[in-house]
């Protein structure tokens, strides 16, 4: 029976296949740059395998951060090209059959040109986005038969930190000084702390230790 993991590598592998098939093949180029192509997006869509090959996971890739948001950053762009492509495709596929023209008439090398600009931008703005000091969300919830004791109690939620080589300790320790600098009488960790094992997380996790709420700090190891 196939795992999860399984299903998303053959999933991936399809992706590649289609992004070859109908963004590399009919580039207006020679082959010998075609076969480069073809050869990095392979590598790109792999991503995941060759983690697990070098570290045993595919969630904690161990080597300098730059290099992961790199290759986040290029994996990133590379699914938004198979979106991109398949949408466009469909588009195009509608339009000729209602014009009477063919697919590849809509999608020439400017097009194709504006999907990979498109999805190297849009990727490399999410991954800025993403590493940025995360945002405070306030929620003011009423709760029927809260204890008079308990009304204005102040909880600040911290989830899917996802701590890792993106994440490490000085990203840690700016989002620690904005949690206590919210005075809350509990801070709830609710899952996803690290990526990768205890070891290797050990130095970046170590600022959590900072944080203070009257009532306690409650964390759950495991997934969210």
């Amino acid at each position: 029976m196939l795992r999860p993991d399984d299903l998303f590598h053959i999933y991936l592998t399809i992706a590649y296949l289609y992004v070859l098939w109908r963004f590399v093949v009919p580039l207006p180029i020679s082959r010998s740059w075609r076969a480069v192509i073809a050869i990095a997006l392979f590598a790109v869509s792999k991503y995941h395998l060759i983690l697990i090959g070098l570290y045993g996971t595919m969630f904690s890739p161990e080597f300098p951060r730059p290099l992961v948001l790199l290759a986040g950053w290029l994996f990133c762009a590379f699914a938004l090209l198979f979106i991109f492509t398949l949408l466009s495709d469909l588009v195009a596929g509608a339009v000729a059959l209602l014009c009477r023209k063919s697919v590849a008439y809509f999608i020439g090398g400017k097009a194709r040109l504006v999907i990979v600009l498109l999805a190297l931008c849009l990727s490399g703005a999410g991954t800025y986005q993403a590493v940025q000091l995360p945002g405070v969300q306030r929620v003011e919830l009423e709760l029927p038969g809260l204890p008079q004791a308990l009304d204005g109690l102040r909880v600040v939620q911290l989830t899917d930190l996802h701590i890792s080589k993106a994440f490490q300790a000085d990203w840690v320790g700016k989002v620690v000084e904005r949690t206590n600098a919210l005075n809350p009488d509990l801070i709830l960790v609710t899952g996803d702390v690290i990526d990768g094992t205890v070891e290797a997380r050990r130095h970046d996790v170590a600022p959590l230790a900072d944080l203070h709420a009257p009532m306690g700090v409650i964390a759950i190891p495991g997934n969210h």
